[in-house]
C-alpha cells in the first residue's frame, strides 16, 4: 500500500512517468490499476487539450 501512496504523491508531484514507472513495480492487481488510471487521466489530458485548441483562433 505504501508503495501505491508514494506513486500517487509522485503524480500529484508533477512527475508523471516516474509515477507510472514506480506502479508498474506494484505486483497484483493494484498496480496494474494504477497504471491503467495513469494511463486514461494522460489519456484525458491529452484529449481536452485538443479540444481546448480546437475553438481557438
Amino acid at each position: 500500500m505504501s508503495d501505491t501512496l508514494r506513486s500517487y504523491q509522485v503524480w500529484k508531484g508533477g512527475r508523471r512517468e516516474h509515477a507510472t514507472a514506480l506502479a508498474g513495480k506494484i505486483d497484483g492487481p493494484l498496480g496494474q490499476a494504477m497504471t491503467s488510471w495513469y494511463d486514461e487521466l494522460n489519456r484525458r489530458a491529452t484529449t481536452s487539450s485538443v479540444h481546448a485548441s480546437a475553438g481557438a483562433r
